[in-house]
């Protein structure tokens, strides 16, 4: 069996990440990526602890914070393009850092909406390992 990521961008996802968690760490290695939500990220930490005795790997990367936001008046136009570039690099360095080696894994997702973190990582990791796509899998409908 292959080996597994799981994609978590919002608290929706809870009981389909569980799900695919629970069906799979048995068999094979399970990660489940976090992104842009630090109390997800504790909640994972606290079920790995005493749910799966630390054998999930899980993955926490904050959302980019843009420096156009704090900006005002016209320098907020003249930040955006900088911040783009700085963000691409910032989602480049954090797939380098955790996802170099990655091939041949199963990524699983849940939601046909996603935040532009998840999208990135959906788009770079789909190149060399297979998307799975499950929708209402708490309910028990999937596709």
């Amino acid at each position: 069996m292959s080996k597994i990521v799981v994609l978590c961008d919002s608290y929706g996802n809870i009981p389909s990440v569980l799900y695919v968690a629970m069906h799979n760490y048995r068999d094979c290695p399970v990660a489940i990526v976090i992104s842009g939500h630090p109390d997800l990220h504790k909640f994972f930490q606290i079920i790995n602890e005493r749910v799966f005795h630390g054998s999930i790997n899980l993955i926490y990367f904050e959302s980019y914070h843009a420096r156009r936001i704090s900006a005002k008046g016209i320098n907020k136009f003249f930040q955006v393009l900088p911040d783009i570039l700085r963000e691409r690099r910032y989602l480049a360095n954090f797939l380098a850092e955790y996802f170099s080696k990655m091939a041949g894994y199963d990524i699983y997702f849940f939601s046909p909406g996603y935040n532009s973190l998840t999208f990135y990582l959906l788009k770079k990791l789909g190149k060399i390992n297979r998307w799975v796509y499950m929708a209402n899998v708490a309910s028990g409908k999937s596709i």
